[in-house]
């Protein structure tokens, strides 16, 4: 790619030069490690992709659509979206333990039951802090943020 192709309006814009600028490397590295795991999923079920090996599979497939996918939206909008994005995750966890949602699993009440799916809001969570606290210090100095 020619800086010349980078400095006209638009271009970085355009789909396939994001692609171009996403590390493959390390998404190979992984797929690898993905498919290392589901190697060891198909052996541990007897040479069976069910139950755990086909799943493995599935998942790892999705999520790293999802991930292509993610990394695809602009920076802006992630960093307009973080303080709004960690109340409604905050409302998401404080529903667990203050309403009738909050689902019970393996002795501990981490789950929102929501009908159709059960999710762990926490998991979000984290990523919504790290989003927050990522705006937070984006806009105080290194003295301000001591």
């Amino acid at each position: 790619m020619t800086s010349s192709a980078l400095t006209r309006p638009g271009e970085r814009e355009r789909l396939s030069v994001k692609l171009a600028q996403l590390d493959w490397r390390v998404i190979g590295l992984l797929t690898f490690l993905a498919g290392v795991g589901t190697l060891m999923l198909y052996s541990l079920g007897k040479l069976s992709w069910e139950p755990w090996a086909a799943k493995h599979l599935i998942r790892y497939g999705f999520l790293l659509v999802a991930l292509i996918v993610m990394a695809m939206v602009h920076p802006k909008w992630w960093f307009r979206s973080a303080y709004p994005l960690y109340g409604v995750l905050l409302i998401m966890v404080a529903l667990v333990d203050f309403t009738p949602l909050g689902y019970t699993a393996g002795g501990a009440k981490n789950w929102l039951n929501l009908g159709v799916i059960r999710i762990q809001p926490a998991e979000f969570m984290k990523i919504g802090l790290v989003l927050a606290l990522a705006r937070w210090y984006h806009g105080h100095s290194a003295q301000e943020a001591r």
